[in-house]
């Protein structure tokens, strides 16, 4: 594997991270079904992200049904910490982004992208 290709693993496992975390911020909890399928992948792959996250702290899984098929994410304390910092890392980025956008526009891709920004959020470019 090139370095490229290296950087591009690293950065689309670290996308995944973020990604699982946000949407259960969002939804308070999630099943590994769930999150397979928000990330377009196998339920091992989709447990390969939850066991990095349970090693991070930043969440707890609960086995709930009958037997092991259903284990549900539940933010920690920490992972609640890093969805607020990494959101807000991301409407920061978005305000500056966003401003060379007509505000019809802007308003089609904050929809898309589930943000909320006022006018005084998006900075020209």
């Amino acid at each position: 594997m090139s370095t490229a290709e290296a950087m591009r693993a690293e950065v689309d496992d670290r996308l995944e991270l973020m990604l699982a975390l946000q949407y259960t911020a969002r939804h308070g909890s999630v099943s590994v079904g769930e999150l397979a399928h928000l990330l377009e992948s196998a339920p091992d792959a989709a447990m390969t992200v939850v066991r990095e996250l349970v090693r991070g702290g930043l969440v707890l899984c609960r086995i709930s049904g009958r037997g092991s098929e259903t284990v549900d994410l539940f933010l920690t304390s920490a992972g609640r910490e890093r969805a607020r910092r990494e959101g807000e890392a991301v409407v920061r980025a978005a305000s500056g982004l966003l401003g060379a956008f007509a505000p019809e526009e802007r308003a089609v891709i904050e929809q898309a992208l589930g943000l909320q920004l006022g006018e005084d959020d998006v900075r020209d470019a």
